[in-house]
């Protein structure tokens, strides 16, 4: 019964959060006043801030707008700027034409992400940087652009998306061919950029208290986020990271598969652009993917070695998750994924970690900086090749009518409720047996304050972890006693 509840509630919470998106998505029906103002293509000036970049389009905050005559403040509005040389955090000031976005599927995903219009530019000025979290991304990013200006652009371009998400040169050929290989995804930050970063921060602050390290953790990913920009599968994993940082510090256990809806809430609550993001379903379709069914596959292939079964496992999971909104969106998915990750898997996080490096230190070594980057190249390459190798296979991508996703999605959906409903089925039935299991203390046996916290009179929570060695300890230098009397006790007792 306690099984069905927490499905129920679990159900409930993707319900809802879908519910809190179709709500943003009507109350945002309505044209913007900078959207109205693009149908008659005015020619205007733009003053703005630079929230993030895509590729050669800078998404600006129009801070002030004037079109003829008129002058427009909008505190919403957002503009697409195409080749703006800006990274994110500066202030731009540009002179062209207001028109309204297209619908190709580029200019759809601007549409769902908030983006008003579009601007067409004559000419394009960065005046200044904000300053505070703006000036140190701004410093970072360029920090690792300068590092890597020496390497070959798609090497460059694959460091700096790893690390921070920045695939700014990249050739649209490798695009194409990572997205084939079922690569793509490496380039769009996410939870192991999210997790890496959280313990650097925990090991930095590693002598202090819990308070202390969760609280730099945090700040530190805040820090990181704003270097990135808000990318909807960046802003997913770090809202996850922070609920779970906070429900630490209140003592609290959590486990991903309930994090991860009330993080769709907050983030549709904040944000209510991203209900039509796609890069938020395919990020949470992936999360959500991997934590019910990666630990079941994984130990499915128990005769598979260990460094191979878990990424092909978080492959396989992810990719049956996402593979509906892949369908519905752009009509194909990559048959080679599961290979192509398993191979690249060893060399993302040196890729990632030394990108990172080489964009802190930059900003006080440039030498250094050179020298880490030209370290990540190395694995940099052998990605690229695994993805060129695959990618450029004619059947590495296999084309579907989009009506199938809908009917993929479905039967996705079942398998995962029916997962989250079987205490045996998923891996995050692990996460539910650890949060409800309880046993009753043995009166001879161990301190019960070693075991955890009570949960009632003579119940404590099963250890695990270092509590748990504590336990294997002391129970091998005392072994627990049996209320029976022992065979030579009693023959002792009987002469």
């Amino acid at each position: 019964m306690c099984v069905r509840r927490r499905a129920i509630a679990i159900v409930g919470l993707v319900l809802l959060s879908g519910a809190a998106g179709a709500l943003a998505a009507t109350a945002r029906s309505e044209a913007s006043l900078v959207a109205v103002l693009a149908r008659s293509v005015p020619t205007c000036d733009l003053r703005g801030t630079v929230l993030e970049t895509r590729g050669d389009v800078a998404l600006v905050r129009a801070d002030a707008l004037e079109c003829g005559a008129g002058r427009v403040v909008d505190p919403g509005a957002t503009v697409a700027l195409r080749e703006a040389p800006a990274s994110v955090g500066t202030l731009v000031v540009a002179h062209g034409w207001l028109v309204p976005l297209g619908r190709s599927a580029f200019e759809s995903s601007l549409a769902g992400d908030g983006v008003d219009a579009e601007l067409h530019a004559r000419s394009v000025g960065v005046v200044g940087v904000r300053p505070g979290l703006p000036w140190i991304a701004r410093r970072v990013r360029m920090a690792l652009r300068d590092g890597t200006q020496d390497l070959h652009p798609d090497q460059a371009a694959l460091i700096g998306g790893l690390s921070i998400g920045d695939t700014s040169g990249m050739g649209e050929a490798t695009l194409d061919r990572l997205r084939a290989s079922g690569l793509a995804h490496l380039v769009a930050v996410s939870g192991s950029n999210v997790a890496l970063i959280v313990a650097a921060g925990s090991w930095a602050f590693g002598r202090r208290s819990l308070r202390a390290r969760v609280i730099g953790g945090v700040l530190l990913l805040v820090v990181y986020v704003a270097v990135v920009g808000p990318d909807p599968s960046v802003l997913r994993a770090a809202t996850m990271g922070a609920i779970a940082s906070l429900a630490l510090l209140g003592g609290m256990r959590t486990a991903p598969l309930h994090v991860l809806p009330v993080a769709c809430i907050v983030l549709i609550a904040v944000r209510p652009t991203l209900v039509d993001s796609v890069g938020l379903h395919l990020s949470v379709a992936a999360t959500a993917g991997i934590v019910i069914w990666s630990g079941a596959i994984a130990r499915r292939l128990e005769r598979v070695p260990g460094a191979i079964a878990m990424p092909l496992a978080m492959t396989l999971a992810a990719q049956a998750a996402v593979a509906p909104v892949l369908i519905g969106t752009f009509g194909e998915v990559s048959v080679v994924a599961p290979v192509t990750n398993v191979l690249a898997a060893p060399a993302v996080v040196p890729v990632t970690v030394l990108g990172l490096l080489s964009g802190v230190v930059g900003i006080v070594s440039p030498v250094v900086s050179e020298m880490l980057a030209d370290l990540a190249a190395v694995p940099a390459r052998y990605v690229l090749w695994v993805g060129d190798t695959f990618g450029g296979l004619p059947w590495a991508s296999a084309a579907m009518p989009r009506s199938i996703g809908i009917a993929a999605g479905a039967v996705v959906l079942g398998a995962a409720v029916a997962s989250v409903a079987s205490p045996r089925r998923s891996d995050a039935a692990r996460y539910r047996r650890a949060d409800e299991t309880v046993e009753p203390a043995h009166p001879r046996a161990v301190d019960p304050r070693d075991l955890g916290d009570r949960r009632g009179p003579g119940r404590v929570v099963r250890p695990r972890g270092r509590q748990a060695a504590a336990v294997r300890d002391r129970e091998r230098v005392a072994p627990r006693r049996d209320d029976r009397p022992r065979d030579g006790i009693a023959r002792r007792d009987r002469a």
